[in-house]
């Protein structure tokens, strides 16, 4: 498993390169998809992923939905995690049989709202250029990042060749949630802690990052704004 940009550092990990190496040794391979499907031009069938799993929430869309994708020739041997309604074929005493894929992943009351939800983002997201937008984020992260390096007592966490729109940093003497609270203060939205990832950040000796994420949505003014909000920050802590 294998995330394709990390939610921590905002690297753009080079899966194909990765999921052909896997496949050498005829080992599957499963895509984390969430921060890069709908941010960014994506072909499974030329990335090789054997599953590619995506959240909504993270495309403009509701809260508690999903896609998994599956090789063809694997559906056969994916199990189900939750059993109830809808996902059984056959049930005695001795065994279960369940449905084909994918109703036997699908047990009890489907989330339709969810389901309807994640349609619509679907639809929105497919009305922009994938290319250009994944571009005007990358470029907006990159010039976040260059208003940091330009502040003293300010790291970045992560310095990727390749990179999403999130960007993680630290600034000194002052605890990444103080940060957050100071920022959301200003009506600035970050996020801090070790966000999920922290046997990553223990191993870069790091115990919580301030992270910002960008979006279709945001503009050089705002990254202006947020800068003059860390050195006043900085003026009222040190």
């Amino acid at each position: 498993a294998v995330t394709h940009i990390s939610n921590s550092l905002g690297t753009l990990n080079p899966v194909e390169e990765i999921i052909s190496r896997a496949h050498r040794k005829n080992i599957p391979v499963l895509v984390d998809g969430a921060q890069s499907v709908g941010h960014m031009p994506m072909d499974i069938s030329s990335m090789g992923a054997d599953f590619l799993a995506f959240s909504a929430h993270k495309m403009f869309g509701p809260f508690g939905i999903g896609v998994l994708y599956c090789r063809e020739d694997l559906l056969a041997d994916v199990r189900p995690f939750n059993y109830g309604g809808g996902a059984i074929k056959n049930v005695t005493f001795k065994q279960t049989e369940f449905m084909d894929y994918p109703y036997r992943l699908e047990a009890g009351t489907a989330n339709i709202a969810g389901v309807i939800g994640l349609g619509a983002a679907i639809d929105f997201i497919q009305q922009f250029d994938a290319r250009e937008a994944f571009d005007q984020v990358r470029n907006l992260a990159a010039y976040f990042r260059e208003g940091l390096r330009s502040m003293k007592h300010i790291s970045l966490v992560g310095d990727p060749q390749k990179y999403g729109g999130i960007v993680s940093f630290q600034v000194e003497k002052i605890h990444p949630h103080d940060v957050a609270t100071f920022l959301s203060n200003a009506h600035i939205a970050v996020r801090a802690g070790h966000h999920c990832t922290q046997p990553l950040l223990e191993s870069l000796g790091v115990p919580a990052t301030v992270r910002a994420s960008f979006s279709i949505y945001n503009t050089k003014e705002e990254i202006d704004q947020t800068l003059l909000a860390l050195r006043e920050m900085q003026k009222f802590w040190m």
